[in-house]
């Protein structure tokens, strides 16, 4: 390993950062390019086209990776981490129901993450070690006698700990052992996804979620009329499915980029814009100031905004006529040129 791929004097390699980042994100508040984390929502869940319950069916399951059932206790220790975490650096998990509910579903897409580099780490012969508990806690300043009471004093046992720290540990070395530099855990679970078998649990049924090159997945939300529109009420033509929040400012640099788009390729395109995790009269206010020429839907759950995998604001999908997903991008596009070559791409897909 080159001194370039490795950080400070105790030696920690950037991809064992790298394997902290899926986890420890949130702690940190990472957000490059794009908003911040999602806020919190409530009402309408409106997905449609949910696939069978399977052990989506059983209590306590809040998804199934490969037929394996992450549970709500994985959650539950996930979240009690980041409070331990979020501490250090002077913050707090908010406690408000709407938004810790919202927290949980980002911590489930996290876990999932973290389940099929698990699933890819063992296979590779990787073992995780206790004892790198150690490097996994040197960022945020903490030896590992204070973080197991403070983990102890959130309610995880000690064998709970145990085999958080030993999957941090297998996927961290896994990731390291890549040898690519620049290479995130969710970049690498991100190269898994199309051969795994992914089932997030709402409402105790099973919904596959977005995967490049396959249809996009339905749903059914409100506007901020208070009208119901879907997804595929589009189909035939070219859809720029934009995610984006009010309070995003990297969204509103975006937005006359693709009202540009949508008015000059309007007969062949349309962008829709699902407003993710916000209330209707706020989206509303904000519509009152800022008129768009496209369409706006409200996601006020978050349940299609984990569907599709939007993990920071803006986070758009470029689906061809017949509802297959070509392309997704995470961050606004800064410049009419930066979103001009996906246009184009999409645009190739529509026959006359």
């Amino acid at each position: 390993m080159t001194d370039a791929e490795t950080t400070g004097g105790g030696g920690l390699s950037r991809a064992f950062l790298f394997a902290l980042g899926l986890l420890m994100a949130v702690a940190v508040g990472v957000g490059v390019a794009v908003g911040l984390r999602l806020r919190g929502g409530s009402g309408l869940s409106g997905l449609t086209g949910l696939i069978g319950g399977g052990d989506c069916g059983q209590a306590g399951v809040a998804a199934v990776v490969n037929g394996q059932p992450l549970q709500d206790s994985d959650i539950d220790v996930e979240l009690a981490v980041q409070q331990v975490l979020q501490a250090q650096f002077g913050q707090a998990v908010n406690q408000d129901p709407t938004q810790l509910a919202m927290f949980r579903r980002e911590l489930t897409g996290q876990l999932v993450d973290q389940k099929l580099l698990q699933a890819a780490a063992l296979e590779a012969g990787q073992l995780g070690d206790l004892n790198d508990l150690t490097r996994l806690l040197q960022p945020f300043q903490l030896d590992p006698a204070t973080f197991r009471q403070k983990m102890a004093a959130e309610g995880i046992s000690p064998e709970q700990l145990d085999a958080w720290v030993l999957k941090q540990s297998v996927n961290s070395r896994y990731v390291e052992s890549l040898g690519q530099p620049g290479l995130t855990p969710e970049k690498q679970a991100e190269t898994l996804y199309p051969a795994a078998d992914i089932q997030l649990c709402v409402n105790g049924q099973g919904q596959r979620p977005v995967q490049v090159g396959r249809p996009a997945p339905d749903f059914e939300l409100i506007g901020p009329d208070g009208k119901p529109g879907k997804l595929s009420d589009y189909r035939g033509k070219a859809v720029v499915l934009n995610f984006w929040a009010t309070w995003c400012t990297p969204c509103k640099i975006e937005m006359p980029h693709l009202a540009s788009s949508h008015t000059a390729f309007q007969d062949k395109l349309t962008v829709l814009a699902v407003s993710s995790e916000e209330q209707q009269a706020t989206v509303q206010a904000f519509l009152g100031q800022n008129p768009l020429p496209f369409p706006i839907l409200l996601d006020q759950t978050g349940d299609v905004s984990r569907q599709y995998r939007v993990r920071g604001l803006p986070t758009t999908f470029f689906i061809g006529p017949d509802g297959m997903v070509l392309e997704q991008n995470r961050g606004a596009f800064s410049t009419p040129m930066q979103l001009q070559p996906y246009i184009d791409r999409l645009l190739a897909t529509v026959t006359q």
